[in-house]
């Protein structure tokens, strides 16, 4: 059984109020108090960013996880993919993932949590793979790309493609399907619903959680089950949504 992880990246962006407003704190506590046992922090937010962070502040990030029950999956940075390749922010952007992979890796330790994912979007062609590769392996982490070469098996171990249901069905390819043929190269699964117009909450798309979990159990048991709110107008909804979605009867614990 796997304890379905919450991602609350971009919720400190969202325009509507609510207790995620307040800071990542706050964010973590709204998350446990939903129902989700475990997170996949935004490493963009203030108070997360890994150059904000001394040790301290790091143990202070752990230590508030741990008092409300919560796993640690790793860290989402939607940095924009064109920054890794334009002169004027390709280096700060690759410095970014490494820096959140340190971050990840030593939150994971202090949790005593499996390897964590750092989980971003490169641009085709990106040249800096083995640098980026190095630092994740440096740190424990790995790497999950959702960019166009994701799937490429000649990089390093460290970086896995990313998969994303709702991405998926969005384009009209099967999940199920990708999903057997990449499984053991993924660093997580990324369950989420959409229909043909976007993304949706869980059961009001087109997504068969129970199909894709019956498959998870059989092909990646221990692969991590992360779910997001990105593009959805009410994370509270969304979120009370999910967790009815990949409750125990979908097979996981919660």
């Amino acid at each position: 059984m796997v304890t379905p992880s919450l991602s609350i990246a971009g919720l400190h962006t969202h325009g509507a109020e609510g207790p995620w407003r307040a800071g990542p704190r706050a964010a973590i506590e709204w998350a446990a108090g939903v129902g989700f046992r475990s997170l996949h922090l935004d490493a963009t937010a203030p108070g997360v960013r890994a150059r904000e962070l001394d040790r301290s502040g790091r143990r202070d990030l752990a230590s508030t996880l741990r008092r409300h029950g919560l796993g640690f999956t790793g860290l989402d940075l939607w940095i924009p993919a064109e920054h890794f390749a334009e002169p004027a922010h390709a280096d700060r952007a690759l410095s970014a993932v490494i820096s959140a992979a340190g971050l990840a890796g030593e939150l994971a330790g202090l949790l005593g949590s499996g390897s964590p994912i750092v989980s971003v979007t490169l641009p085709e062609g990106f040249d800096g793979i083995d640098a980026m590769a190095a630092g994740a392996d440096a740190s424990g982490a790995i790497i999950e790309d959702f960019g166009p070469d994701g799937e490429d098996d000649s990089r390093p171990a460290m970086v896995r493609p990313g998969l994303d249901t709702g991405r998926l069905l969005m384009r009209g390819d099967p999940p199920g399907k990708t999903f057997a043929r990449l499984a053991n190269r993924l660093g997580s699964l990324r369950l989420n619903d959409a229909d043909d117009t976007g993304r949706r909450p869980m059961g009001s798309g087109r997504l068969d959680p129970a199909m894709l979990l019956a498959l998870h159990a059989t092909l990646t048991a221990d692969l991590p089950v992360v779910t997001d709110l990105r593009g959805l107008d009410n994370p509270q909804r969304a979120a009370d949504a999910a967790v009815r979605g990949l409750g125990t009867d979908s097979g996981l614990t919660g």
